[in-house]
């Protein structure tokens, strides 16, 4: 699979995305939405369609070209406000299909379930998909997004940690970088010297970055992290971080939340 995070250069002479490759089928539709990009000192929504949608992305039709590895925000023209959005989703690639319409194919940060997207496709006015016994296709979706299991730890680093580590609920992050690219991840545990990750893309030991719940207010400030290791695994990074300032019990809550 195509690493799909970060590159500036679009594609406009390939199809959207090939069947095969998605990880859950997608579902034609015609969906009034509102897009803009995550971060950007704009923050009005520009008009867009949702063309077609699944449980893992979708793709979006609009009037002003975007670059790959991107991170979008998206609204829902819905009548039910929760499933209206908005909506975190990083595009994964970009065609022309015509002078100033491009098509943008999306990986949401988290996975709906089929309940979920039945009722979000009927509360924007659309039919429910029609489901097939046929087995789902390989993942398409980014592989920082995809479920895993935490690798086991080994005694050894057990005793190196300062603070035991709690296991996370597969909370969904956003990292930016220093140079301004951002990644999505998900968090594999914490404790309150630091944080596991897994990325799709490895990061240097001793390198400064910036980790922030998806799910969160825009109150929540940034944790400030340092790379204390960093190994492959499935074709993903783990990676081993400390905090580099003290954090709060609220803060930590929002990587690693206690079980209802």
């Amino acid at each position: 699979m195509p690493n799909p995070l970060p590159v500036s250069s679009r594609s406009t002479g390939q199809n959207y995305s090939k069947s095969e490759q998605r990880r859950s089928h997608r579902h034609a539709c015609k969906i009034a939405a509102g897009w803009r990009l995550l971060g950007a000192p704009d923050l009005r929504f520009m008009p867009a369609t949702v063309q077609d949608i699944s449980r893992n992305g979708f793709a979006l039709r609009v009037k002003t070209e975007c670059k790959k590895g991107a991170i979008l925000s998206i609204r829902l023209e819905s009548e039910t406000e929760k499933f209206a959005g908005p909506w975190l989703g990083q595009v994964v690639n970009i065609r022309q299909p015509e002078t100033g319409t491009w098509v943008i194919g999306c990986a949401f940060c988290s996975e709906f379930t089929e309940g979920d997207l039945d009722a979000m496709l009927r509360s924007c006015g659309q039919p429910a998909p029609v489901r097939t016994d046929a087995a789902p296709p390989p993942a398409f979706a980014p592989a920082a997004m995809r479920s895993a299991d935490p690798p086991p730890s080994s005694s050894s680093q057990k005793e190196r940690r300062s603070a035991p580590r709690r296991n996370s609920k597969r909370v969904a992050i956003i990292v930016a970088l220093t140079n301004g690219k951002r990644y999505f991840g998900r968090v594999i545990n914490g404790s309150a010297s630091g944080l596991g990750l897994a990325l799709p893309r490895s990061l240097a030991p001793g390198a400064v970055v910036k980790v922030r719940a998806t799910n969160v207010g825009l109150a929540v400030p940034w944790a400030s992290v340092q790379i204390r290791h960093c190994r492959r695994s499935n074709h993903e990074s783990i990676v081993g971080c400390q905090f580099t300032d003290e954090a709060s019990a609220s803060l930590l809550e929002t990587f690693c939340p206690l079980p209802a």
